[in-house]
């Protein structure tokens, strides 16, 4: 009777054991699930906000490159727009405005025929959707220097 009992105890000892392991393994799976990002939007804008400077150029050197445009500039300016209630309005080559609804990269490649004097005399703006796609781009000519402190 006492065997019987021991094996009794040490099986129910045993079960709860294997009951705690289990429920704590599929308590375990569940957490590491939830910490993935089941929203689009947000995996897209974490590609957007990881990408480093040389990428996002690289991204509309290459875009630009494939319309058959020679790619030059001097200077260049980076900006991330997140994405806000309603759909942002881009101006687009050719008097086109598209609207987008998600996060987005502005890269502005200003380039000049003299730097030293006229900077950013032409600027091409290359759009670049949270999912590294093109959306567009716009180019801006600047008509007048800017003059530093003179008047006429």
């Amino acid at each position: 009777m006492k065997n019987r009992n021991v094996i009794l105890l040490t099986l129910i000892l045993l079960f709860i054991i294997f009951a705690y392991v289990s429920c704590n393994a599929a308590n375990t799976q569940k957490n590491t699930q939830d910490q993935e990002p089941h929203d689009t939007a947000f995996k897209g804008s974490t590609f957007l906000i990881r990408m480093d400077d040389l990428k996002a150029i690289n991204i509309a050197a290459n875009y630009l490159k494939s319309l058959g445009e020679t790619v030059s500039f001097q200077e260049t300016y980076i900006e991330y727009h997140e994405a806000g209630k309603t759909a942002a309005k881009i101006s687009l080559i050719g008097n086109k405005t598209i609207e987008y609804s998600g996060d987005y990269l502005e890269v502005r490649l200003y380039d000049s025929e003299d730097p030293v004097n006229h900077p950013c005399e032409h600027c091409t703006i290359i759009y670049i959707t949270q999912d590294g796609k093109i959306l567009g781009q716009n180019k801006i000519f600047s008509d007048s220097p800017i003059l530093d402190g003179e008047s006429e």
